[in-house]
């Protein structure tokens, strides 16, 4: 048996064609864009769990003052006018902030404030808001979650029908809080 060997002219390349190439590339771009996305939703709802857990504090605090102090949220002197409202870290001269007189009184740690703590544009901060105005037991801790409830915050509630202004104001686009916890003595 002879054997031949046939010579060609086809030259032998090693690597990969330019189309091989664009597909590695256009799909590790999907995979990224997959990634990225799944990383600020996880990113999301971690700072929406502090949000919460800070909101549960603030409550738990603010039960506190009133049964050690068995005052009423009118009369905490802090705050917006000193009757517990407005923003929850923030001074309202002369009165200092809500949270400096849980924290002083050894009802709250210092750690509690919003992850992304922005009082403009797009708001992230804790608000206390009146459950209904000239009620002086009863107040709203407010926050902003980036994966808002499919609850309303009337509904989170817990059948309390809070009115007034100052919530109003702070649940509506202006501020946009849509999470919400009630604080009373109960």
């Amino acid at each position: 048996m002879i054997t031949m060997w046939v010579k060609t002219n086809k030259p032998k390349y090693q690597g990969f064609t330019i189309v091989e190439l664009l597909i590695v590339i256009v799909v590790i771009g999907i995979l990224a864009a997959i990634t990225i996305v799944a990383y600020n939703g996880i990113q999301q709802r971690g700072r929406d769990v502090k949000r919460k857990d800070d909101v549960a504090k603030i409550v738990h605090a603010g039960k506190l003052w009133l049964v050690n102090s068995g005052k009423l949220f009118n009369e905490l002197g802090g705050g917006s006018s000193g009757s517990a409202l407005g923003w929850f870290d923030s001074p309202y001269s002369p009165y200092p902030s809500v949270k400096s007189i849980f924290v002083s009184n050894g009802f709250l740690g210092e750690g509690v404030t919003d992850p992304i703590n922005r009082k403009t544009g797009t708001i992230y901060a804790y608000m206390i808001a009146p459950c209904n105005d000239g009620d002086g037991t009863t107040r709203v801790a407010l926050a902003k979650l980036e994966i808002p409830l499919a609850e309303t915050v009337s509904q989170q509630l817990n059948g309390h029908t809070c009115t007034g202004s100052h919530f109003t104001t702070y649940t509506s686009a202006s501020y946009g809080m849509n999470y919400a916890r009630i604080i009373d003595g109960n």
